[in-house]
C-alpha cells in the first residue's frame, strides 16, 4: 500500500508539472478544497474551477518541502510545512511560507487545507 506521505508528495509533483489530470486521480470525488478564508470548493470540479481561476494570475508553482509530519489517529493525516513559489504571467516571481493539512480516505485526499496569505501573489 502507498503510503499517505507518497500520495501527498505525488500531489506537488503533478501539481508542479501542470498535471492537472494527475492530481485529481489523487483526489477523492467529493474531496473539500479550502485555500486561506476563502469559500470551500467541493469535487473535482470545484477544485478545477478554483485552479482555472488561479492560472488567470499564475503561469507557474512549485512547493519546496521543508517538513512533513503524518498522523494516523484516528485517521491519515499529512501536515506539511514549505515555500512555495509563484511565477506570475509578467515573469515575476514571489516564494511565501506555507502549510497544508490533508486528510486521507481510501488512499485518496479527501480534505485539503491550505493555510496561507495568498494575497501578495494577487496584488498588481
Amino acid at each position: 500500500m502507498i503510503s499517505e506521505e507518497h500520495t501527498v508528495r505525488e500531489l506537488f509533483r503533478a501539481t508542479d508539472s501542470g498535471d492537472l489530470a494527475r492530481v485529481l486521480e489523487l483526489l477523492t470525488d467529493d474531496v473539500h478544497f479550502q485555500f486561506g478564508n476563502a469559500e470551500p470548493a467541493v469535487g473535482h470540479d470545484g477544485f478545477a474551477a478554483t485552479v482555472a481561476n488561479l492560472q488567470t494570475v499564475v503561469a507557474g508553482i512549485s512547493h519546496d518541502l521543508n517538513t512533513v509530519w503524518t498522523v494516523q489517529d484516528p485517521h491519515p493525516a499529512v501536515i506539511c510545512e514549505m515555500s512555495v513559489t509563484y511565477e506570475r504571467h509578467d515573469g515575476s516571481r514571489l516564494t511565501l511560507p506555507c502549510a497544508n493539512v490533508f486528510r486521507l480516505r481510501d488512499g485518496r485526499i479527501a480534505d485539503y487545507r491550505i493555510y496561507m496569505d495568498i494575497n501578495p501573489v494577487l496584488a498588481p
